[in-house]
């Protein structure tokens, strides 16, 4: 909201936050602009500018503020298997994240880029599948890279079994 100091101002105000400008009509020295532009996590820049009328004159003021990171957590999942099966792990990263995903085994890291068409409900999954694992525990861990809007994100590890094989029947 934006209000203007005074008595019985009409007509609009037009409000600019970086690049997107709307017009807010004024209502008892009120103007209210909804931006739904999804701003992403930095500094922006918000310009009000009043065009006058018969009893005012016109008047054009700028400030700033700042949209904060999200800090998000990912959640890394799996299943203990039975050698020689593969152990699959998926990753889920908010719906809106970008960047990359690496997962850590056997000291080895694997690194995934986000894809932007890949998505369930609210999250979006990264599936990580690694054959070839003898039977024993696997630390597993994953880290987010971070992007305009999100926070790096360092997983703790988890702990994930592939298990040997019972009988050779």
């Amino acid at each position: 909201n934006l209000t203007i100091a005074g008595l019985n101002h009409t007509g609009s105000v037009n409000i600019t936050i970086d690049d997107v400008t709307l017009e807010a009509t004024i209502d008892g020295d009120v103007a209210t602009a909804t931006f739904n532009n999804g701003f992403n996590a930095t500094q922006h820049t918000v310009t009000a500018s009043y065009f006058g009328d018969v009893n005012y004159d016109n008047k054009t003021e700028s400030t700033s503020f700042s949209i904060a990171k999200l800090s998000e957590e990912i959640i890394v999942e799996s299943a203990n298997v039975t050698y020689p099966e593969s152990l699959v792990v998926n990753v889920t990263v908010p719906v809106n994240a970008t960047g990359n995903v690496t997962v850590t085994v056997t000291g080895m890291n694997y690194n995934q880029t986000i894809k932007q068409n890949i998505s369930i409900g609210d999250n979006k999954k990264l599936t990580f599948t690694f054959g070839g694992l003898g039977a024993d525990n696997y630390t597993i861990s994953a880290n987010y890279s971070g992007d305009l809007n999100y926070t790096e994100y360092i997983n703790n590890s988890e702990v994930f079994e592939v298990g040997q094989l019972s009988d050779y029947t």
